[in-house]
């Protein structure tokens, strides 16, 4: 058993708890599950571009995943060891991170299409993979060639490269597969084994690894679970990257608990309601760009008459949500909006808005913007820049402890040092708490770093965005971003976005008649003062994004910068 650390504490209601893995092992766990259910459908791949679909039992995901994980030992790995999934949304990536558990060694994904490659390479090195697994999910061809011979000429000697898809570089996967015994005798995740490192899509700098063990994982999982009221029976729909902590977490979660995974290629906008429709999904997840785009399609759906029955609610998080949009997206759709928060380092969700809240508070809950309640296994606090406890309403940073928070930042201790204070992982996310029901809902305001400092004053460019999107829905949606200002330092400047249906060359005047309202003082809820000064409108397709559709805000703010001509001034 692991050393306890202080950010491990866990206190419910007034008592100390902890998490425990329900079974010896992570073998043992899984192979409990297929034995239980060997004929179950435990996960479904969707290929969006080719419109194909291919599914697994339990027994046969069980028995996949135990013989890559034999497979990677055998070619020489280890406890402990290392290995990189190049891949995109494919049920080899689940069969990885399954594989990993169930031979004690360590899954660590990347973006192998939208990775650059020196991003690709500082990821094999700094993790000290000692295999790696592709795929062609690239558009070009040429460039998988290229790429794949910098990685395989990274890697240690003899360490082995598979490529899942046929005739490509590498062993075949499925031929080294097929050719491999299942033994029953591997060595197992136990708890505080590391089973997963993700690295953290930082705009600045090299991205760190959040190491997480499977008590890590899994006790998040078990939160997820709880908050959602998981069954069996539910069918989690996933347009996410797996490669990020969304879907990983989430795919995990539903086969935990005996659910069913369906995993598309990638997000499509005109087939997501139709394949959703199909499968019979009943959750799902998004993002606020997806939810976004999904309304810009509401009339197309209405028309050819999709069921959408089968959805319990979908869950939304991982960037602000605008909650004018979502109270949009609940009203045209039927469907509920979840919204949660958390981040790679704590291993996906920490905070969720009840799915049991009666619908006035529930409504509630949307119309403010609430993140929800502490989950079963985190505790979440408010704090100020010395670590005093803030009291309701107060802006300050949102801490966070327990069982779900990662092991550390490999290679980085000082680093891993620093996030930790006092006992609490410090996220670096601003926000405040509020009672709703009588219960602590909490309230997410953005990065500490993406303040605007006007005049040495910080003001939250989510407050600035809420304000614009409730004001004018005619926007699809909207950034605000500080930008320099020889008078007060930074100034205000409102990054619009208009929906595709309005043409290019209209977009001058909307802004302009968006710019003159403000000026006037048309904002709600906001003061002279931190309204946008400054406005400049954009295609949703030019803005910097990460591959989950968060739009990098830094590289924005350098975007705008770059081009200070463009800016319109209300």
């Amino acid at each position: 058993m692991a050393e306890k650390r202080s950010v491990d504490l866990l206190v419910k209601n007034g008592q100390e708890t902890d998490f425990r893995f329900p079974a010896p092992d992570y073998g043992t766990f899984l192979e409990g599950l297929a034995r239980a259910h060997p004929d179950k459908i435990a996960a479904v791949h969707l290929d969006v571009e080719r419109d194909a679909r291919r599914e697994v039992t339990y027994a046969q995901l069980f028995d996949r995943a135990r013989r890559l994980a034999a497979l990677l030992r055998a070619r020489g790995l280890k406890d402990g060891d290392r290995f990189c999934l190049g891949m995109g949304n494919r049920l080899e990536t689940l069969e990885g991170y399954l594989a990993a558990q169930l031979g004690r060694l360590v899954a660590v994904p990347f973006d192998l299409e939208k990775d650059p490659i020196d991003r690709k390479l500082y990821k094999l090195k700094d993790s000290g993979a000692r295999a790696l697994i592709v795929a062609d999910d690239y558009k070009e061809r040429g460039r998988f060639e290229e790429e794949m011979a910098e990685l395989t000429a990274a890697l240690p000697a003899n360490a082995p490269m598979f490529s899942v898809t046929a005739g490509l570089l590498g062993e075949s996967f499925e031929e080294a597969l097929a050719a491999t015994p299942a033994p029953k005798d591997l060595p197992s995740a136990r708890e505080d084994d590391p089973i997963l490192v993700i690295y953290t899509s930082g705009t600045t700098g090299q991205p760190k690894g959040a190491v997480q063990t499977l008590k890590n994982v899994y006790a998040n999982a078990a939160g997820i679970v709880d908050w959602q009221q998981m069954t069996p029976e539910d069918r989690f729909f996933m347009v996410l990257p797996i490669h990020h902590i969304n879907s990983s977490v989430f795919s995990m979660t539903a086969i935990s608990r005996g659910a069913r995974v369906i995993l598309c290629t990638r997000y499509s906008g005109s087939r997501f309601w139709k394949l959703a429709e199909r499968e019979g999904a009943t959750i799902g997840s998004i993002v606020a760009t997806i939810m976004q785009d999904l309304l810009g399609q509401a009339e197309r759906v209405k028309a050819e008459g999709t069921d959408l029955s089968s959805f319990k609610r979908i869950l939304i998080g991982s960037a602000p949500v605008p909650p004018a949009t979502a109270r949009r997206f609940i009203e045209t759709f039927g469907i509920p909006l979840i919204q949660g928060y958390g981040l790679t380092e704590v291993n996906l969700r920490v905070t969720g808005v009840p799915v049991d809240m009666p619908k006035a508070e529930y409504l509630r809950a949307i119309d403010e913007n609430s993140a929800g309640v502490e989950l079963t296994w985190a505790n979440v606090n408010v704090w100020d820049d010395a670590g005093k406890e803030l009291p309701e309403g107060a802006l300050g940073e949102l801490v966070i402890r327990g069982p779900v928070v990662m092991k550390g930042y490999l290679n980085q201790p000082e680093t891993t040092a620093d996030a930790v204070k006092e006992g609490w992982f410090r996220s670096g996310d601003l926000g405040c708490w509020k009672n709703i029901g009588g219960r602590r809902h909490f309230f997410i305001q953005g990065r500490k770093k993406e303040l605007i400092i006007k005049g040495g004053v910080n003001i939250s460019p989510l407050a600035i965005e809420d304000a614009l999107l409730a004001d004018f829905p005619e926007l699809q949606s909207v950034y605000a971003i500080g930008v320099p200002d020889d008078r007060y330092g930074e100034e205000i400047c409102a990054v619009l976005v208009f929906p595709e249906s309005l043409p290019e060359a209209e977009w001058p005047a909307a802004v302009g008649r968006i710019a003159a309202r403000v000026k006037q003082g048309h904002l709600r809820n906001l003061g002279k003062y931190e309204s946008p000064v400054y406005f400049v409108a954009y295609a949703d397709r030019a803005l910097p994004k990460t591959s989950t559709g968060k739009v990098k805000r830094a590289d924005l703010r350098d975007l705008l910068k770059a081009n200070p001509g463009t800016w319109q001034k209300g």
